[in-house]
């Protein structure tokens, strides 16, 4: 999810475009198959194809976007963000330092929703 954009579809679709050529070139490798491969084997070349693609490139300079704003807040971390994209992702990147699954209250301690009833 490139956070900045709000955009995940199209880059979910890249990295599996991405996946689908490696996993086609594998199994049409000729060599592969004249020495006896019959496959099995780690999809290495997903990784160098994925960091060649424009979506990593986007996902890469959009990295800090989610973690400045939980670090440094809504102004602080908007403005780091504001530079960093005027800058290209040239700024250091910052990581959350809390797990997700910490921020998480168990559900006994929330409200239940009241949900409408569907109209059948």
């Amino acid at each position: 999810l490139n956070f900045a954009k709000i955009k995940g579809l199209h880059t979910a679709m890249k990295s599996g475009l991405v996946a689908a050529e490696a996993v086609f070139e594998a199994l049409n490798d000729r060599d592969a198959k004249a020495a006896g491969d019959e496959g099995g084997k780690e999809l290495t070349e997903f990784t160098t194809k994925w960091e060649a693609s424009w979506a990593y490139q986007e996902l890469k300079e959009s990295a800090s976007f989610g973690p400045a704003i939980h670090k440094y807040g809504t102004v602080g971390g908007g403005a780091y963000n504001f530079l960093d994209q005027l800058l290209g992702g040239k700024l250091p990147n910052v990581h959350d330092t809390t797990p997700d699954h910490a921020t998480l209250k168990p559900a006994a301690e929330c409200e239940k929703i009241d949900y409408p009833k569907p109209d059948g």
